[in-house]
């Protein structure tokens, strides 16, 4: 069960690194 927990965790990172990644880009398309 711990590696479905870290593969988890690496999923929920990957998808705040995404949601900051989009975010940045909505901010740069503003500009």
């Amino acid at each position: 069960d711990y590696g479905k927990s870290d593969v988890s965790d690496v999923s929920i990172q990957n998808k705040i690194i995404a949601d900051l990644i989009s975010a940045e880009k909505k901010i740069h398309e503003g500009k």
